[in-house]
């Protein structure tokens, strides 16, 4: 627990139970306020929220829309920025509110999720981002250090007071306009704000340096497979293949698949397969503990949830008494939800991953 309680000895009398209706020792906890701090809603200019999207709303195909919806799995703990990688597209459902460098705050959220913080830069892959009803956005007043201001939110010290001022909730937990009435801290020592100011504009600067570095990965690959691309390809099986493969029920007779299979095998630099000796499945400990917290008794737990396309969006442990499935210089990959989502694990680096994975080692 931090500075940021104060501590309960005891309650002295039952006034108080009957007073608040509660024998949660949570619900007795004094916060103790900065001596130097601003109330975060004093700082802002405009603050809104989103709303929530019909099934229909939502679209796959990426040449009609190109609208996005910003729901709080796209606030990661580890990043300033968002995580575009699992985002949604949508039809044009009404007003853009988004500018360049608001603040995006998820106000409602489960386990670890309550509280997560990051600022919203536009790009050129869409025409409009929209967000969630869970989300918050803050507009910062002229003038308003507004890297400060992220970096406050994105410490400890802010998502322990929403934790503790949000009810608790079966799954789900409500902060409503809660973090607005937070009381944001400011240094007596002007240099130690613009020193923390300065630190989060250079890992937003990175950020945006190795989005840009995966795009243009990605983009030599395809220039060169489009190069090979044809429109309105379809495929049928023949009759020996499937009687090789011995079932119809399978997406290698998809044309899309089938397509996509033999651009890759006319690719310029060649191609190679995996071994099935060297993929196997990942596989849940028998009796494990879960913790967010590293220390030398955990592992890094590796599931579909904390992988994205080239690394791990966030990190999570476990104690167990199983040893390391996973070998040194191997992959993982998604085998469900965002497949083929990855993480390369490096030497030194103990790890476990559950059966939704696939391991390719060597």
């Amino acid at each position: 627990m931090s500075r940021l309680f104060s501590e309960l000895k005891e309650i002295l009398y039952k006034e108080e139970i009957q007073k608040k209706g509660s024998y949660s020792a949570k619900d007795y906890v004094n916060l103790v306020v900065p001596s130097k701090s601003v109330k975060l809603k004093s700082l802002l200019e405009f603050w809104y929220t989103g709303d929530s999207l019909l099934k229909g709303d939502f679209v796959t195909n990426k040449t009609l829309h190109k609208y996005r919806f910003i729901k709080t799995a796209n606030l990661s703990e580890d990043r300033f920025l968002l995580n575009y990688d699992t985002v949604e597209l949508c039809k044009p459902v009404g007003k853009v509110n988004l500018r360049d460098e608001d603040i995006l705050l998820a106000k409602d959220g489960g386990a670890n999720g309550l509280g997560e913080a990051c600022m919203y830069l536009s790009d050129n892959d869409s025409e409009g981002d929209y967000i969630c009803g869970e989300i918050l956005g803050l507009r910062c007043k002229d003038g308003v250090d507004k890297y400060y201001v992220l970096a406050v939110l994105k410490s400890k010290y802010f998502k322990e007071y929403l934790n503790a001022v949000t009810p608790e909730g079966s799954t789900l937990r409500h902060s409503k306009l809660l973090a607005l009435e937070f009381d944001l801290p400011l240094s007596k020592w002007k240099e130690k704000m613009e020193y923390i100011s300065y630190q989060t504009q250079i890992i937003i600067k990175m950020e945006k340096e190795l989005k840009n570095k995966i795009a243009c990965i990605n983009s030599l690959f395809e220039t060169e497979l489009k190069i090979k691309e044809k429109s309105n390809y379809t495929y049928y099986p023949k009759i020996s293949e499937i009687k090789e493969v011995g079932r119809m029920d399978t997406g290698a007779y998809l044309s899309e698949y089938v397509h996509l299979t033999n651009i890759i095998k006319s690719y310029k630099g060649g191609y190679e397969y995996i071994l099935k000796e060297n993929m196997t499945p990942g596989r849940t400990p028998k009796d494990y503990i879960y913790t967010n917290k590293k220390n030398k008794n955990v592992v890094l737990w590796i599931t579909p949830k904390n992988l994205s396309p080239m690394e791990l969006d966030f990190e999570t442990y476990i104690h167990t008494e199983e040893h390391n499935n996973i070998k040194s210089n191997s992959i993982v990959i998604s085998g469900i939800r965002y497949l083929g989502n990855g993480f390369y694990i490096e030497e030194g680096i103990d790890a476990l991953c559950n059966q939704n994975t696939i391991i390719i080692n060597h």
